[in-house]
């Protein structure tokens, strides 16, 4: 297996593309090489914050330098698509921000790309890296703590107003909480659920300037499994995740989206109190509470969002697809980004959040 240094670049030098590569500063097999940015004092400001040798003001620069192995993308929503598809032409790795595509057709086709130039295609969705959601996994999957998976509830919603961050209000830019918020309500349900789109979706939603200002979902798998999704701009929300299955429960707590904390319960024998009224509810058994720490040993201490050293978790597991010659993440893989697309989709198709992309196909 490989132990060789990667070299990286950076596409867009805004906030999460910092906090990224701080979070690169800890790993000793990633060289920070280049960043990108159309702004030239940006691009050389994020340079100097990093000792990065190459600041380049042009995207088509960073592409083409030969001595870039993977390239991270952090710019607005739309631009996603054109620019992951530049990189793997040339023959680059390439993680993007989510969402990586503004509907499933983009999405499909980076992946087909990525399979056809053999190279490794990640949809930075961090979550699935942290300490704690690998042990749910584990849970679920490999000891059945909570036996099948029934029903999934998530929500996000943060006061963000116009003024503080303008492009989440303007469709252009692929505003709305849909796809910047509810990444993380959707996502999760790959992982319960398995890689397959819901037999049934209902979906509401608050359309502001043409973008989604809060949606709320009901999503049905089998006939007893099932989901319940919610995401906003105006109001903070407790962001608790849960998953029940016929066994027990486990409850992400605060902040579920980067978490360092979960709680599980397991259900004993049916209540006799219950059962004498003829229900059949289970007691809880057993309450067990899973805490965890967040990486240290950065360049910089302060992240510009709270949780983002766990970003490391991120690209602790890129550097380890690209040690063994893999083209996506086995916990977080093309299949899965396709089907979240495709729910996005169908849920803005439903609320009436239609984008430019939508319609455009080509570069």
């Amino acid at each position: 297996m490989s132990r060789r240094v990667y070299n990286w670049g950076i596409i867009g030098a805004g906030n999460i593309s910092w906090d990224f590569a701080n979070a690169m500063t800890k790993h000793p097999r990633c060289n920070l090489a280049a960043v990108a940015s159309r702004n030239k004092d940006t691009s050389t400001s994020f340079a100097n914050d990093f000792n990065i040798a190459k600041p380049y003001t042009s995207y088509d620069d960073i592409i083409n330098d030969k001595d870039i192995d993977i390239i991270y993308i952090g710019t607005y929503h739309p631009s996603h698509y054109p620019n992951v598809m530049r990189c793997l032409d040339a023959k680059k790795h390439v993680i993007c921000e989510k969402p990586i595509g503004m509907n499933a057709n983009q999405v499909k086709e980076m992946t087909n790309l990525s399979k056809k130039r053999s190279k490794f295609l990640l949809e930075a969705v961090w979550t699935r890296y942290f300490p704690a959601v690998r042990d749910i996994r584990r849970l679920i999957y490999e000891e059945n703590a909570i036996g099948k998976p029934i029903g999934f509830m998530g929500d996000f919603g943060i006061n963000i107003p116009h003024e503080q961050i303008p492009r989440l209000w303007e469709k252009e830019l692929g505003g709305g909480g849909t796809l910047d918020l509810g990444i993380y309500v959707v996502t999760p349900l790959t992982l319960y659920f398995g890689q397959r789109m819901p037999s049934k979706i209902q979906a509401m939603g608050g359309i502001v300037n043409g973008v989604d200002a809060w949606m709320s979902s009901s999503l049905q798998y089998d006939k007893d499994q099932f989901a319940s999704i919610n995401c906003n701009l105006y109001a903070n929300t407790p962001e608790e995740h849960s998953i029940t299955g016929d066994k027990g429960s486990i409850i992400i707590h605060y902040p579920a989206h980067c978490p360092t904390s979960f709680t599980l319960k397991t259900f004993g024998n049916a209540s006799n109190e219950w059962e004498n009224k003829g229900f059949h509810r289970r007691d809880v058994v057993k309450t067990t509470k899973y805490d965890y720490l967040l990486p240290t040993g950065f360049k910089y201490n302060n992240f510009k969002h709270p949780g983002s050293e766990g970003l490391f978790y991120e690209i602790e597991e890129i550097v380890n697809c690209l040690d063994q010659g893999l083209i996506e993440s086995p916990e977080f893989t093309h299949e899965e980004s396709i089907i979240t697309a495709q729910v996005f989709d169908e849920i803005r198709r439903q609320i009436g959040v239609e984008y430019p992309k939508d319609i455009e196909k080509t570069l």
